[in-house]
């Protein structure tokens, strides 16, 4: 008697409780669809504002270029006089006077802005002479630390006239050791005599960038980049996100401001701004999980 009071006891809760059950779950699933898309759309304006506001404050930094390259278009009498003085044994009274005035039109902004690191002046000649803000007179290449910058320079070709890299340069230091230095060197090709006859390098202090990348990042699991055309990271606000270079290549060929991307077990939010002045790609990639438990946890 009990066995059967019980059957009938479970058989007829269940038969009031499936109805109930099945409503329940239908609309637990769809709030949580629900809820998942509204943090996605709600939260990738603000991803593109962000990656605007960021874009500008890089590429204000980064615009110190165009103002000597404007002065070299203002000064090209000087610029025809350092070719020629390029190319002697000796420079002779003269020439350090043009040099001077010359080392004082790059030596100011390296000197009165923070995050330049060093300026290049290099206009072809056979001696492989150039000007730097970090010395006092020409600089031979041969005998200077950094001639990574000499060899992009030939590597590229002469018709692309400006191209960004991240390069990490070995300085010497007092006591015989050396220091590693993160730079984004921006360079672009001037014409002085002949066509595209010299190159003006403007090496940024990498961890600066790194700081204006990271200061506006507020997401759990959020992290900013900067991709060149070659799909090369410049830099990134922090490196939780390792990306190969199928993916960086992905990402830098999707047209869309804002897309959902599974390259494996993760689900992450990526949004992109692109830099049509210096061809930069900048990208906010957040994992979709982090952003449910932020606004549900």
């Amino acid at each position: 008697m009990g066995k059967t009071t019980r059957v009938f006891f479970v058989r007829n809760l269940l038969t009031f409780l499936i109805p109930m059950l099945i409503p329940i779950l239908i609309l637990g699933t769809l709030s949580s669809v629900i809820i998942q898309r509204f943090v996605t759309n709600e939260i990738n304006p603000t991803n593109i504002h962000l990656l605007q506001q960021t874009k500008e404050n890089i590429e204000l930094v980064f615009n110190e270029q165009e103002s000597l390259h404007l002065h070299i278009i203002a000064s090209a009498v000087e610029f025809i006089s350092l070719k020629s003085m390029l190319e002697k044994p000796y420079p002779d009274p003269e020439d350090y006077r043009r040099l001077a005035s010359l080392k004082n039109f790059i030596d100011s902004p390296a000197i009165g802005r923070p995050y330049i690191d060093s300026i290049y002046i290099y206009v072809n000649n056979s001696r492989n002479r150039f000007v730097s803000s970090t010395t006092g007179g020409l600089v031979d290449l041969r005998d200077y630390y950094d001639q990574g910058w000499y060899d992009s320079y030939r590597a590229h070709s002469p018709q692309e006239e400006m191209w960004t890299e991240s390069r990490t340069v070995s300085r010497p230091t007092i006591r015989n050791g050396t220091v590693d230095t993160g730079l984004i060197t921006l360079y672009r090709r001037i014409s002085v005599s002949d066509e595209k006859d010299g190159l003006i390098v403007l090496n940024v202090k990498r961890d600066y960038i790194e700081q204006l990348l990271s200061g506006p990042v507020s997401q759990s699991g959020q992290v900013l980049l900067i991709l060149s055309p070659d799909n090369e990271v410049l830099t990134q606000s922090r490196d939780t996100v390792e990306l190969n270079r199928p993916g960086l290549a992905y990402l830098n060929a999707r047209q869309e401001p804002a897309f959902e991307w599974s390259p494996g077990n993760e689900t992450l939010v990526v949004n992109k701004l692109h830099s049509d002045k210096y061809r930069w790609t900048f990208l906010s990639i957040v994992p979709k999980a982090s952003l449910y438990e932020r606004r549900t946890g």
